[in-house]
Protein backbone atom coordinates (compact mmCIF):
# COMPACT_ATOMS: atom_id res chain seq x y z
CA UNK A 1 0.00 0.00 0.00
CA UNK A 2 1.39 3.41 -0.95
CA UNK A 3 2.12 5.53 2.20
CA UNK A 4 -0.72 8.82 2.45
CA UNK A 5 1.32 12.08 1.83
CA UNK A 6 2.04 13.67 5.23
CA UNK A 7 -0.29 16.94 5.81
CA UNK A 8 1.54 20.38 6.20
CA UNK A 9 1.33 21.76 9.26
CA UNK A 10 1.78 25.00 8.79
CA UNK A 11 -2.30 25.89 8.49
CA UNK A 12 -2.64 24.44 12.32
CA UNK A 13 0.42 26.72 13.65
CA UNK A 14 -1.26 29.59 11.46
CA UNK A 15 -3.91 29.53 13.38
CA UNK A 16 -2.77 28.83 16.82
CA UNK A 17 -0.15 32.09 16.36
CA UNK A 18 -2.93 34.32 15.39
CA UNK A 19 -5.29 32.83 17.91
CA UNK A 20 -2.41 33.85 19.96
CA UNK A 21 -2.21 37.44 18.63
CA UNK A 22 -5.73 38.20 18.96
CA UNK A 23 -5.59 37.01 22.96
CA UNK A 24 -2.68 39.90 23.21
CA UNK A 25 -4.39 42.46 21.77
CA UNK A 26 -8.33 42.15 22.37
CA UNK A 27 -8.44 43.85 25.69
CA UNK A 28 -6.99 46.81 24.41
CA UNK A 29 -9.49 47.59 21.45
CA UNK A 30 -12.44 48.86 22.94
CA UNK A 31 -9.98 51.48 24.88
CA UNK A 32 -10.60 55.40 24.39
CA UNK A 33 -8.68 57.08 21.25
CA UNK A 34 -5.56 58.14 22.60
CA UNK A 35 -4.08 61.69 21.84
CA UNK A 36 -2.45 60.76 18.39
CA UNK A 37 -5.22 58.29 17.11
CA UNK A 38 -7.79 60.97 17.59
CA UNK A 39 -5.89 63.45 15.44
CA UNK A 40 -5.08 60.80 12.81
CA UNK A 41 -9.16 60.37 12.86
CA UNK A 42 -9.70 63.91 12.12
CA UNK A 43 -7.37 64.02 9.45
CA UNK A 44 -9.43 61.13 7.65
CA UNK A 45 -12.88 62.66 8.50
CA UNK A 46 -11.60 65.68 7.19
CA UNK A 47 -11.31 65.18 3.63
CA UNK A 48 -13.52 64.48 1.25
CA UNK A 49 -10.94 62.29 -0.80
CA UNK A 50 -8.22 60.28 0.10
CA UNK A 51 -5.56 61.67 -2.46
CA UNK A 52 -6.30 64.80 -0.17
CA UNK A 53 -4.75 63.27 2.96
CA UNK A 54 -1.57 63.14 1.05
CA UNK A 55 -1.18 66.57 0.87
CA UNK A 56 -1.63 67.25 4.13
CA UNK A 57 1.39 67.28 6.64
CA UNK A 58 -0.17 70.23 9.07
CA UNK A 59 1.20 68.39 11.70
CA UNK A 60 3.32 64.76 11.72
CA UNK A 61 0.78 62.83 13.13
CA UNK A 62 -0.56 62.29 9.39
CA UNK A 63 0.93 58.56 8.43
CA UNK A 64 -0.01 59.38 5.10
CA UNK A 65 -0.15 55.46 3.35
CA UNK A 66 -1.81 54.24 6.78
CA UNK A 67 -4.71 57.58 6.73
CA UNK A 68 -5.40 56.34 2.97
CA UNK A 69 -6.32 52.93 3.91
CA UNK A 70 -8.59 54.16 6.68
CA UNK A 71 -9.91 56.47 4.42
CA UNK A 72 -11.29 53.60 2.50
CA UNK A 73 -12.07 51.58 5.53
CA UNK A 74 -13.92 54.13 7.07
CA UNK A 75 -16.13 55.13 4.00
CA UNK A 76 -16.80 51.52 3.17
CA UNK A 77 -18.42 51.40 6.50
CA UNK A 78 -20.49 55.32 6.12
CA UNK A 79 -17.63 56.85 8.43
CA UNK A 80 -18.90 54.97 11.65
CA UNK A 81 -16.08 56.09 13.77
CA UNK A 82 -17.54 55.72 16.89
CA UNK A 83 -16.49 52.36 17.63
CA UNK A 84 -13.37 52.02 18.39
CA UNK A 85 -13.01 48.32 17.37
CA UNK A 86 -14.10 49.06 13.58
CA UNK A 87 -11.76 51.53 13.73
CA UNK A 88 -8.55 50.14 14.91
CA UNK A 89 -9.32 46.63 12.94
CA UNK A 90 -7.11 47.41 9.84
CA UNK A 91 -4.01 48.14 12.44
CA UNK A 92 -5.14 44.79 13.40
CA UNK A 93 -5.25 43.14 10.62
CA UNK A 94 -1.26 44.81 9.57
CA UNK A 95 -0.42 42.67 12.81
CA UNK A 96 -2.30 39.67 12.02
CA UNK A 97 -0.50 39.89 8.27
CA UNK A 98 3.30 39.98 9.77
CA UNK A 99 2.87 37.16 12.40
CA UNK A 100 1.48 35.87 9.14
CA UNK A 101 4.80 36.68 7.03
CA UNK A 102 6.95 35.31 9.90
CA UNK A 103 5.73 31.80 9.97
CA UNK A 104 4.59 31.11 6.06
CA UNK A 105 7.34 33.73 4.12
CA UNK A 106 10.42 33.47 6.77
CA UNK A 107 10.66 29.61 7.19
CA UNK A 108 12.21 29.60 3.89
CA UNK A 109 15.30 30.96 5.79
CA UNK A 110 14.57 30.23 9.26
CA UNK A 111 13.02 26.19 8.64
CA UNK A 112 10.15 25.41 9.84
CA UNK A 113 10.90 25.13 13.69
CA UNK A 114 12.56 28.15 14.24
CA UNK A 115 9.88 30.18 11.84
CA UNK A 116 7.19 28.98 14.07
CA UNK A 117 9.14 29.74 17.45
CA UNK A 118 9.42 33.35 15.48
CA UNK A 119 5.94 33.60 14.80
CA UNK A 120 5.02 33.12 18.35
CA UNK A 121 7.43 35.82 19.50
CA UNK A 122 6.12 38.25 17.38
CA UNK A 123 2.57 37.29 17.89
CA UNK A 124 2.70 37.39 22.37
CA UNK A 125 5.45 40.31 22.26
CA UNK A 126 5.10 42.99 24.72
CA UNK A 127 6.32 45.56 22.35
CA UNK A 128 4.95 44.27 19.20
CA UNK A 129 1.45 43.91 20.36
CA UNK A 130 1.35 47.22 22.04
CA UNK A 131 1.64 48.74 18.47
CA UNK A 132 -0.08 46.57 16.26
CA UNK A 133 -3.73 47.15 17.21
CA UNK A 134 -3.59 51.14 17.12
CA UNK A 135 -5.06 53.55 14.35
CA UNK A 136 -1.61 54.37 13.74
CA UNK A 137 1.25 53.93 10.87
CA UNK A 138 3.31 51.63 13.26
CA UNK A 139 1.39 47.62 12.51
CA UNK A 140 1.37 49.05 8.57
CA UNK A 141 5.10 50.15 8.90
CA UNK A 142 5.99 46.71 10.12
CA UNK A 143 3.96 44.51 8.18
CA UNK A 144 5.68 46.03 5.34
CA UNK A 145 9.02 45.79 6.75
CA UNK A 146 8.01 42.04 7.14
CA UNK A 147 7.43 41.78 3.99
CA UNK A 148 10.84 43.78 2.11
CA UNK A 149 12.96 41.60 5.19
CA UNK A 150 11.44 38.32 2.86
CA UNK A 151 12.03 40.31 -0.29
CA UNK A 152 15.63 40.94 0.95
CA UNK A 153 16.82 37.28 1.95
CA UNK A 154 15.70 36.15 -1.43
CA UNK A 155 17.62 38.58 -3.52
CA UNK A 156 20.91 37.94 -1.28
CA UNK A 157 20.24 34.78 -3.08
CA UNK A 158 20.07 35.55 -6.06
CA UNK A 159 18.94 39.20 -8.35
CA UNK A 160 16.18 39.03 -10.02
CA UNK A 161 13.94 41.67 -11.54
CA UNK A 162 10.71 40.42 -9.57
CA UNK A 163 12.68 40.32 -6.18
CA UNK A 164 14.12 44.09 -6.97
CA UNK A 165 10.80 45.57 -8.28
CA UNK A 166 9.36 44.24 -4.66
CA UNK A 167 12.25 46.24 -2.73
CA UNK A 168 12.31 49.26 -4.67
CA UNK A 169 8.57 49.49 -4.18
CA UNK A 170 8.29 48.33 0.24
CA UNK A 171 11.16 51.01 -0.23
CA UNK A 172 9.23 53.83 -1.58
CA UNK A 173 5.81 52.82 0.63
CA UNK A 174 7.61 52.91 4.18
CA UNK A 175 8.69 56.53 4.15
CA UNK A 176 4.69 57.57 3.10
CA UNK A 177 3.63 55.70 6.24
CA UNK A 178 5.88 57.85 8.24
CA UNK A 179 9.52 59.38 7.18
CA UNK A 180 11.65 57.70 9.95
CA UNK A 181 10.26 54.27 8.40
CA UNK A 182 13.30 55.10 5.55
CA UNK A 183 15.43 53.83 7.95
CA UNK A 184 14.45 50.37 7.50
CA UNK A 185 15.06 50.25 3.45
CA UNK A 186 18.72 51.79 4.41
CA UNK A 187 19.30 48.87 6.84
CA UNK A 188 18.52 46.19 4.19
CA UNK A 189 20.82 48.04 1.59
CA UNK A 190 23.40 47.88 3.93
CA UNK A 191 23.22 44.42 4.82
CA UNK A 192 22.84 43.62 0.87
CA UNK A 193 25.42 45.06 0.15
CA UNK A 194 28.04 44.06 2.83
CA UNK A 195 26.60 40.53 2.30
CA UNK A 196 28.71 40.02 -0.62
CA UNK A 197 32.26 39.89 1.36
CA UNK A 198 35.27 39.06 -0.08
CA UNK A 199 33.75 40.03 -2.84
CA UNK A 200 33.85 43.59 -2.59
CA UNK A 201 37.42 43.72 -2.86
CA UNK A 202 37.16 42.88 -6.60
CA UNK A 203 35.55 45.77 -9.21
CA UNK A 204 33.16 43.07 -10.66
CA UNK A 205 31.69 42.41 -6.91
CA UNK A 206 31.48 45.50 -5.72
CA UNK A 207 29.14 46.18 -8.87
CA UNK A 208 27.50 42.90 -7.79
CA UNK A 209 26.69 44.58 -4.68
CA UNK A 210 25.74 47.71 -5.56
CA UNK A 211 22.71 45.95 -8.36
CA UNK A 212 21.45 43.81 -5.15
CA UNK A 213 21.49 46.81 -2.58
CA UNK A 214 20.07 49.55 -4.87
CA UNK A 215 16.21 49.34 -5.05
CA UNK A 216 15.50 49.42 -1.55
CA UNK A 217 17.28 52.36 -1.50
CA UNK A 218 15.98 54.21 -4.40
CA UNK A 219 12.44 53.74 -3.20
CA UNK A 220 13.16 54.65 0.01
CA UNK A 221 14.90 58.15 -1.43
CA UNK A 222 11.89 58.48 -3.82
CA UNK A 223 9.41 58.97 -0.95
CA UNK A 224 11.60 60.67 1.57
CA UNK A 225 11.85 63.12 -1.81
CA UNK A 226 8.29 63.65 -1.65
CA UNK A 227 7.99 65.09 1.37
CA UNK A 228 10.24 68.00 -0.28
CA UNK A 229 6.76 68.84 -2.25
CA UNK A 230 5.28 69.86 1.39
CA UNK A 231 8.53 71.65 2.82
CA UNK A 232 6.53 74.35 4.23
CA UNK A 233 4.22 72.05 6.43
CA UNK A 234 6.56 69.75 6.83
CA UNK A 235 9.48 71.43 8.52
CA UNK A 236 6.81 73.12 10.59
CA UNK A 237 5.44 69.54 11.61
CA UNK A 238 8.85 68.87 12.92
CA UNK A 239 9.45 71.58 14.62
CA UNK A 240 6.61 71.67 16.53
CA UNK A 241 6.94 67.55 17.34
CA UNK A 242 7.55 66.02 20.38
CA UNK A 243 10.18 63.94 21.80
CA UNK A 244 12.75 62.79 24.84
CA UNK A 245 15.40 65.29 25.91
CA UNK A 246 17.86 62.11 25.72
CA UNK A 247 19.16 60.62 21.71
CA UNK A 248 21.34 58.24 24.69
CA UNK A 249 18.42 57.68 26.65
CA UNK A 250 16.20 57.09 23.23
CA UNK A 251 18.70 54.42 22.23
CA UNK A 252 19.42 52.69 25.53
CA UNK A 253 15.21 51.97 25.68
CA UNK A 254 14.73 50.69 22.44
CA UNK A 255 17.91 48.39 23.10
CA UNK A 256 16.47 47.37 26.08
CA UNK A 257 12.74 46.86 24.49
CA UNK A 258 13.73 44.53 21.60
CA UNK A 259 16.04 42.24 24.35
CA UNK A 260 12.71 42.27 26.58
CA UNK A 261 10.88 41.73 22.70
CA UNK A 262 13.02 38.81 21.72
CA UNK A 263 13.30 36.32 25.00
CA UNK A 264 14.83 32.84 24.64
CA UNK A 265 15.92 34.04 20.65
CA UNK A 266 18.31 36.21 22.28
CA UNK A 267 20.20 32.72 23.90
CA UNK A 268 21.92 31.38 20.91
CA UNK A 269 24.10 34.67 20.05
CA UNK A 270 25.27 34.42 23.89
CA UNK A 271 27.54 31.81 22.26
CA UNK A 272 30.16 32.16 19.43
CA UNK A 273 28.50 31.01 16.07
CA UNK A 274 28.97 27.25 15.23
CA UNK A 275 31.98 26.32 12.63
CA UNK A 276 30.23 26.03 9.47
CA UNK A 277 27.70 28.62 9.43
CA UNK A 278 26.25 29.31 6.53
CA UNK A 279 25.24 32.48 4.13
CA UNK A 280 21.70 33.09 6.33
CA UNK A 281 23.57 33.41 9.23
CA UNK A 282 25.92 36.21 7.81
CA UNK A 283 23.22 37.84 6.34
CA UNK A 284 21.73 37.75 9.84
CA UNK A 285 24.92 39.51 11.07
CA UNK A 286 24.60 42.38 8.41
CA UNK A 287 21.11 43.24 9.16
CA UNK A 288 21.52 43.43 12.67
CA UNK A 289 24.60 45.88 11.61
CA UNK A 290 22.91 47.82 9.14
CA UNK A 291 20.00 48.43 11.98
CA UNK A 292 22.55 49.52 14.58
CA UNK A 293 23.72 51.91 12.09
CA UNK A 294 20.48 53.21 10.97
CA UNK A 295 19.44 53.64 14.72
CA UNK A 296 22.91 55.45 15.90
CA UNK A 297 22.68 57.78 12.74
CA UNK A 298 19.14 58.63 13.34
CA UNK A 299 19.55 59.58 16.91
CA UNK A 300 22.86 61.33 16.42
CA UNK A 301 21.21 63.80 13.41
CA UNK A 302 21.03 67.33 14.70
CA UNK A 303 17.23 68.29 16.15
CA UNK A 304 16.11 71.41 15.25
CA UNK A 305 13.78 70.91 18.08
CA UNK A 306 16.87 69.99 20.47
CA UNK A 307 14.65 66.29 21.07
CA UNK A 308 15.32 62.94 20.35
CA UNK A 309 12.33 61.10 18.21
CA UNK A 310 10.36 58.85 20.15
CA UNK A 311 11.14 54.96 20.62
CA UNK A 312 8.08 54.10 18.51
CA UNK A 313 9.89 55.46 15.31
CA UNK A 314 12.36 52.75 15.64
CA UNK A 315 9.76 49.90 15.38
CA UNK A 316 10.01 49.69 11.91
CA UNK A 317 13.23 47.62 12.80
CA UNK A 318 11.91 45.42 14.90
CA UNK A 319 10.76 42.53 12.74
CA UNK A 320 14.63 43.02 11.03
CA UNK A 321 16.02 43.14 14.91
CA UNK A 322 13.99 39.64 14.99
CA UNK A 323 14.91 37.99 11.46
CA UNK A 324 19.01 38.99 12.10
CA UNK A 325 18.78 37.05 15.43
CA UNK A 326 16.04 34.15 14.43
CA UNK A 327 19.00 33.84 11.50
CA UNK A 328 21.36 33.06 14.35
CA UNK A 329 18.65 30.31 15.89
CA UNK A 330 18.73 28.72 13.16
CA UNK A 331 22.90 27.88 13.37
CA UNK A 332 21.65 25.90 16.57
CA UNK A 333 21.38 22.38 15.93
CA UNK A 334 19.81 21.84 19.40
CA UNK A 335 16.66 24.19 18.58
CA UNK A 336 16.43 21.95 15.38
CA UNK A 337 16.80 18.50 16.76
CA UNK A 338 14.29 19.17 20.17
CA UNK A 339 11.52 16.60 20.03
CA UNK A 340 7.65 17.83 19.92
CA UNK A 341 7.38 17.88 23.55
CA UNK A 342 10.87 20.14 24.61
CA UNK A 343 9.76 22.38 21.36
CA UNK A 344 6.62 22.98 22.85
CA UNK A 345 8.49 23.91 26.50
CA UNK A 346 10.24 26.32 24.94
CA UNK A 347 7.63 28.19 23.30
CA UNK A 348 5.51 27.62 26.60
CA UNK A 349 8.81 29.69 27.82
CA UNK A 350 8.30 32.60 25.43
CA UNK A 351 4.52 32.93 26.17
CA UNK A 352 5.48 33.11 29.71
CA UNK A 353 8.14 35.46 29.59
CA UNK A 354 5.87 37.70 27.54
CA UNK A 355 3.17 37.61 30.01
CA UNK A 356 5.39 38.49 32.79
CA UNK A 357 6.92 41.85 30.85
CA UNK A 358 3.18 42.77 30.10
CA UNK A 359 2.33 42.01 33.34
CA UNK A 360 5.11 43.81 34.66
CA UNK A 361 5.17 46.73 32.60
CA UNK A 362 1.23 47.14 33.61
CA UNK A 363 2.01 47.51 37.11
CA UNK A 364 4.87 49.84 36.93
CA UNK A 365 1.94 51.97 34.38
CA UNK A 366 -0.82 52.15 37.09
CA UNK A 367 2.18 53.11 39.36
CA UNK A 368 3.41 56.04 37.56
CA UNK A 369 -0.70 57.38 36.12
CA UNK A 370 -1.07 57.57 39.99
CA UNK A 371 1.94 59.05 41.02
CA UNK A 372 4.40 60.47 38.48
CA UNK A 373 4.30 63.70 37.33
CA UNK A 374 3.82 62.95 33.97
CA UNK A 375 2.21 59.82 32.18
CA UNK A 376 4.54 56.91 30.69
CA UNK A 377 4.99 56.85 26.89
CA UNK A 378 7.63 54.14 25.59
CA UNK A 379 7.67 50.96 23.91
CA UNK A 380 6.83 49.13 27.13
CA UNK A 381 4.18 51.39 28.71
CA UNK A 382 1.14 53.34 27.66
CA UNK A 383 -0.32 55.64 29.46
CA UNK A 384 -3.41 55.16 27.30
CA UNK A 385 -3.52 51.25 26.88
CA UNK A 386 -6.77 49.95 28.02
CA UNK A 387 -7.87 53.29 29.44
CA UNK A 388 -11.18 54.22 28.77
CA UNK A 389 -11.42 56.73 31.82
CA UNK A 390 -11.90 59.65 29.91
CA UNK A 391 -15.14 58.48 27.64
CA UNK A 392 -16.62 56.62 31.20
CA UNK A 393 -15.92 60.15 33.32
CA UNK A 394 -18.09 62.23 30.24
CA UNK A 395 -20.57 59.49 29.51
CA UNK A 396 -21.66 59.64 33.02
CA UNK A 397 -20.84 63.81 33.06
CA UNK A 398 -23.66 64.07 30.58
CA UNK A 399 -26.13 62.81 32.92
CA UNK A 400 -25.78 66.36 35.03
CA UNK A 401 -29.13 68.60 34.09
CA UNK A 402 -28.01 70.80 30.69
CA UNK A 403 -28.85 74.07 33.31
CA UNK A 404 -26.03 72.94 35.44
CA UNK A 405 -23.91 71.70 33.18
CA UNK A 406 -23.89 75.20 31.21
CA UNK A 407 -22.88 76.90 34.30
CA UNK A 408 -19.37 75.12 34.54
CA UNK A 409 -15.70 74.58 32.90
CA UNK A 410 -14.25 71.63 32.02
CA UNK A 411 -10.53 71.41 31.84
CA UNK A 412 -8.45 68.91 30.66
CA UNK A 413 -4.75 68.39 30.95
CA UNK A 414 -2.37 68.58 27.65
CA UNK A 415 -1.90 64.58 27.19
CA UNK A 416 -5.69 63.78 27.39
CA UNK A 417 -7.05 67.02 25.74
CA UNK A 418 -7.95 65.33 21.84
CA UNK A 419 -9.11 62.22 23.64
CA UNK A 420 -12.09 64.99 25.77
CA UNK A 421 -12.74 66.08 22.72
CA UNK A 422 -13.59 63.74 20.51
CA UNK A 423 -16.05 62.23 23.17
CA UNK A 424 -17.37 65.68 24.28
CA UNK A 425 -18.89 65.64 20.76
CA UNK A 426 -19.52 62.16 20.42
CA UNK A 427 -21.74 62.34 23.38
CA UNK A 428 -23.34 65.75 22.25
CA UNK A 429 -22.35 67.42 25.02
CA UNK A 430 -22.78 71.54 25.05
CA UNK A 431 -20.50 73.32 22.96
CA UNK A 432 -19.97 76.95 22.24
CA UNK A 433 -22.99 78.47 23.20
CA UNK A 434 -23.42 82.72 23.10
CA UNK A 435 -19.18 82.40 22.45
CA UNK A 436 -18.66 80.19 25.68
CA UNK A 437 -16.81 76.77 25.58
CA UNK A 438 -16.99 74.67 28.20
CA UNK A 439 -14.11 72.03 27.47
CA UNK A 440 -10.80 74.05 27.32
CA UNK A 441 -7.11 72.47 27.85
CA UNK A 442 -5.74 73.90 30.72
CA UNK A 443 -2.52 74.51 29.16
CA UNK A 444 -4.25 77.54 27.11
CA UNK A 445 -6.29 79.23 29.94
CA UNK A 446 -4.88 82.93 30.61
CA UNK A 447 -5.89 85.09 33.67
CA UNK A 448 -7.71 86.88 31.06
CA UNK A 449 -10.33 83.51 30.53
CA UNK A 450 -10.47 82.77 33.91
CA UNK A 451 -12.08 86.24 34.98
CA UNK A 452 -14.04 86.17 31.96
CA UNK A 453 -15.79 82.76 33.23
CA UNK A 454 -15.37 83.51 36.79
CA UNK A 455 -17.62 87.06 36.16
CA UNK A 456 -20.29 84.87 34.78
CA UNK A 457 -20.54 82.71 37.54
CA UNK A 458 -18.76 79.20 35.97
CA UNK A 459 -17.66 76.94 38.37
CA UNK A 460 -14.27 74.92 37.49
CA UNK A 461 -13.50 71.21 37.17
CA UNK A 462 -10.16 69.80 36.09
CA UNK A 463 -9.93 66.52 33.95
CA UNK A 464 -6.82 64.79 35.87
CA UNK A 465 -5.27 61.65 36.68
CA UNK A 466 -4.69 62.71 40.87
CA UNK A 467 -5.05 65.21 42.88
CA UNK A 468 -1.50 66.35 42.69
CA UNK A 469 -1.80 66.98 38.86
CA UNK A 470 -5.05 68.70 39.12
CA UNK A 471 -3.51 71.24 41.92
CA UNK A 472 -0.58 71.83 39.96
CA UNK A 473 -2.25 72.85 36.86
CA UNK A 474 -4.93 74.85 38.58
CA UNK A 475 -1.70 76.79 40.17
CA UNK A 476 -0.13 76.70 36.70
CA UNK A 477 -3.33 78.38 35.29
CA UNK A 478 -3.50 81.40 38.03
CA UNK A 479 -5.86 79.78 40.52
CA UNK A 480 -4.28 80.85 43.82
CA UNK A 481 -3.72 78.29 46.71
CA UNK A 482 -6.45 76.09 45.12
CA UNK A 483 -7.98 73.49 46.67
CA UNK A 484 -9.35 70.61 44.74
CA UNK A 485 -12.00 67.95 45.54
CA UNK A 486 -12.98 64.76 44.27
CA UNK A 487 -16.35 65.37 41.74
CA UNK A 488 -17.67 61.81 41.56
CA UNK A 489 -16.14 58.58 40.53
CA UNK A 490 -12.31 57.74 39.63
CA UNK A 491 -12.00 55.22 36.39
CA UNK A 492 -9.02 54.25 35.23
CA UNK A 493 -6.93 56.59 36.42
CA UNK A 494 -8.79 59.46 35.96
CA UNK A 495 -11.01 61.22 37.70
CA UNK A 496 -13.17 64.96 38.04
CA UNK A 497 -11.59 67.49 40.63
CA UNK A 498 -13.45 70.76 41.53
CA UNK A 499 -11.91 73.66 42.38
CA UNK A 500 -12.28 75.45 45.20
CA UNK A 501 -10.78 78.79 44.95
Amino acid sequence: MPQEKAQPTWPKHLVAVEALFLCCVLPWLLSDLWYDEVLSLNVVLLHDSPWEIFRDYRFANNHFLNNFLEWLWLRGLGLNAANEFLVRLPAVFFGMGTVAVVLLGWRKFLGEKIALLTAVVMACSPVFTAFAWQFRGYSLAMFLSALAIYASAIRSQKNTVANGVALFLLGLLLPLVMPPAAMLPCALAVALFMGKGKALCQWTGFWAAIRAAWPPVAGAVLGVAYYLTLWEEFSAATRESGGWTSAWLVGLHVVFAFALHLGVLCVPILKPTQKGAGTESRLGWMLLGGCALALVAVLLVPSPVHRAPFPRVFLVLLPAVTFGIALQAREWSWLNDLDSRKFLEIIGIVVVLALMVRVGSGILTDWDMDKASSPPQNLLQQYYRGNAGVSTLLREYKLVPESKLKHQLVLVVPHDVPTAGHYWLLYGLPNNDLGMQYLLPANQVTSQTLEQYRSRGFDFLLLARHKHEARDWAQTIGFREPQVEPEGKWHDHHRLFRIVH
